[in-house]
Parts: C-alpha cells; sequence; structure tokens
C-alpha cells in the first residue's frame, strides 16, 4: 500500500501504467484498488485474486476512513474471464459498503504495452509503458528508487546470507556512523555490523528508533542496507533489524517492500516486535509517510542516544 500521492489519474491507460511505480513492483494476478479524494490518489492496495474476499472489506473500510470520494478496481490477470469476474466482485463489495466506483479495469499484464478494457463501459485501448510513465520517473529521479519485477523479486531480497560473531565492543555513535556511511555508499555492509547493530537494538529501544532518524538520510538506501544486515542474522534479532526495513520502507512510501519486510519477519519469529505491527497497522489504516514521520526523533535526540552527530 502506498499512500497520500500527489498525482491526478484520469485516462485508464496512465493510471494502469503507474500501478508498478505506486506499488513498488509490478502486480500480476491481482486486484488493485486506487481509492481517490478530490481527484488525488490517497492510496493503492493490491489482493492477490485467489485471496481477494476478506482483504477487500479490509481495504474498503480503510477507504471509508479516510473519506476516499470513490476508488478505481483495477484487475490483471492472464485469464480475461478470471480477471473480469475478479474486477466486477470487487466493485460490487465496494457499493455494499457505501463506496463509488468510477471506473471497473481489467488487462492482462502490466509489465508491458497491452490492452484495457472498461467493464461497464465497453471503452478499450492499449496501456503505456510503465517505466516511462511520469510517477516511475518523478521517484526514480526524486529518491532513486525503482521498480521490482514481482512481489516475489522484493521477497528474494531477504535471502539469508554468512553471519559472524562480536569481537569486541563499540561504542553507539562508532557503530553509528559506519551505518552512516553505507546508507550514504561510501562502505558496504558486513555481518559484523549486523551483530553489533542488532545487539544494541535489542538491549536499547531508543538506539532503535534513532536509527530511524539516521535513516531519514536516504529511506530507499537505508531500507536497502537494513535489508543487507537482517540477512546477516536469525531468529528474534533478524526480525528487531527488519523492523527498521519496514520503517525506512514506510517512510519512504515503499508500501510492497514494507509488507514483504513483515512477512519475512513472521517466518522469522513467532511475535512480531510491537514497532514493526504498529507501522504495519498504521500502512493498512492508510496513515501517510508524512504522518508516520511525526512520530520518529529529532535529530538532536537521536545525536543524545547516539552519542554525537554521527554524520562526521
Amino acid at each position: 500500500m502506498d499512500n497520500n500521492t500527489p498525482i491526478t489519474l484520469s485516462a485508464p491507460a496512465s493510471l494502469i501504467a503507474a500501478l508498478p511505480a505506486f506499488l513498488g513492483f509490478i502486480p500480476t494476478e491481482a486486484v488493485v484498488v486506487v481509492a481517490l479524494k478530490d481527484d488525488e490518489v490517497l492510496f493503492v492496495a493490491r489482493i492477490d485474486i485467489a485471496t481477494i474476499g476478506q482483504g477487500a472489506v479490509t481495504i474498503f473500510d480503510t477507504a471509508r476512513q479516510h473519506h476516499a470520494a470513490s476508488v478505481v478496481v483495477v484487475a490483471i490477470a492472464s485469464d480475461p474471464d478470471t480477471g473480469a469476474s475478479a474486477a466486477t466482485d470487487t466493485a460490487a463489495t465496494a457499493e455494499l459498503m457505501g463506496i463509488e466506483v468510477t471506473q471497473v479495469l481489467y488487462t492482462p499484464s502490466c509489465d508491458e504495452q497491452n490492452f484495457w478494457a472498461d467493464l461497464r463501459t465497453n471503452d478499450a485501448g492499449m496501456t503505456a509503458d510503465y517505466r516511462t510513465s511520469p510517477l516511475a520517473l518523478a521517484r526514480s529521479v526524486q529518491s532513486g528508487r525503482t521498480i521490482a519485477g514481482s512481489r516475489e523479486a522484493l521477497r528474494e531480497l531477504f535471502t539469508l546470507a554468512d553471519t559472524a560473531d562480536i569481537d569486541t565492543p563499540r561504542s553507539l555513535l562508532d557503530i553509528t556512523r559506519e551505518l552512516y556511511a553505507i546508507i550514504t555508499g561510501h562502505a558496504a555492509a558486513t555481518a559484523e555490523l549486523a551483530a553489533h547493530i542488532a545487539n544494541a537494538v535489542a538491549e536499547n529501544i531508543s538506539y532503535r528508533d534513532a536509527l530511524i532518524t539516521v535513516s531519514s538520510h536516504n529511506y530507499p538506501a537505508a531500507a536497502a542496507t537494513f535489508i543487507q544486515l537482517a540477512n546477516a542474522l536469525r531468529d528474534g534479532k533478524r526480525a528487531a533489524v527488519l523492523t527498521l526495513v519496514v520503517a525506512a520502507a514506510a517512510l519512504g512510501g515503499n508500501g510492497g517492500l514494507a509488507n514483504v519486510a513483515v512477512e519475512d519477519a513472521e517466518r522469522s519469529t513467532a511475535e512480531l516486535p510491537p514497532l514493526m505491527t504498529l507501522i504495519d497497522r498504521a500502512m493498512r489504516a492508510g496513515i501517510s509517510p508524512d504522518q508516520l514521520a511525526h512520530v520518529i526523533p529529532t535529530t538532536e535526540v537521536a545525536q543524545a542516544t547516539i552519542g554525537g552527530d554521527w554524520t562526521t
């Protein structure tokens, strides 16, 4: 789910082309709901066609809570009958819940220019290339954020790597400076740093929150760095660092990556860290990245926790 995106979409071709940029990956065999208010996108949410039932109710309940004026329903499915059925059923659920549906669209695929059809008006046409959609280009320029080939491609980022033990203790400031160097592209992540951060976060929740402030320098780069570090960890410590992945991804507007990180954490530990659960619920409730940012520590508070300026 990706929230409060300042873009106006009206033509079906451009809307469908923007979906991969909204989600952070190319949706397949899914129904995507675009919630609108005053012609601005409030959020975009995807549901697997195979598990669409209760998921649609949750999404439309979120749309009502945030006073969405209307929704667009888009089905992406290789089989036209399956896609048409999923789209019309989802639209019917929205209307039963009192939400206006302005368009019910179907396309076989979003990963290349393809046929689209409006299932209510029988209008049809060809989609635009998602790679050159205005939203994809804007996000690439502004944040360096790229679009994954699929949700499975995002899952493949969370591949376990070698672990390491800690030889000597290090200060929080030294650990954070090394982390900052990685986020800014001046160093590479190591399993030893992962162990240091995992131990520090486990012992000091304030330090974990301070690392979210450190991430604000470049949320996409921070999320990628925390994934690398988490891959060198196991069990509860892995979940603790995955919390930082979820935070950086959510604050960077990459709901797709945040959701996959939550799913990975669920496989790592019996109980999710409370902060991860809180962020996950906030995303599902349509809370925007700007709203989430209000709860992270200020730079001054983070520096006091860490012990100094980590950028020097």
